[in-house]
């Protein structure tokens, strides 16, 4: 039997900014119909990279501001964390540097991987970025 590899991976950012739609879209390839604020849910995804089993824990959790003490809970154990904004909603894009990479940062990962201007400038995103505010 081969071995498996597990790992975690934590979505967080404004509450409505798509960390839902996100995780439904990749475990279960469809888009949810209705908004359903979400407390915490986690999805199990098994995949195949570089020949190996790997298992991603898949942790989706809630950005309103009223589950600020709640959300920390997610955090132990987690291998890679996803920021997510809604590009229809400046704040939430905003709110990134100001509330979400202080908050990540705190987690001492042992990799960061930052998308910065240069990769933006690269990809499409791009344009939607500085129409909604994205600084340099």
């Amino acid at each position: 039997m081969a071995s498996v590899t597990r790992k975690k991976l934590v979505v967080v950012g404004d509450g409505a900014c798509g960390k839902t739609c996100l995780l439904t879209v990749f475990c279960k390839g469809e888009f949810p119909s209705l908004y359903v604020p979400t407390i915490f849910e986690s999805f199990v995804s098994e995949m195949q990279i570089n020949n190996k089993r790997v298992e991603l824990n898949l942790w989706d959790t809630a950005g309103q501001e009223d589950y600020d003490r709640l959300r920390p809970l997610s955090y132990p154990d987690t291998n890679v964390v996803v920021l997510c904004f809604s590009v229809d909603n400046p704040d939430s894009l905003d709110n990134i540097s100001t509330k979400w990479m202080p908050e990540v940062l705190k987690l001492r990962l042992s990799k960061l991987l930052y998308l910065d201007q240069e990769f933006f400038a690269k990809y499409p995103c791009n344009t939607c970025c500085k129409q909604k505010r994205f600084k340099k």
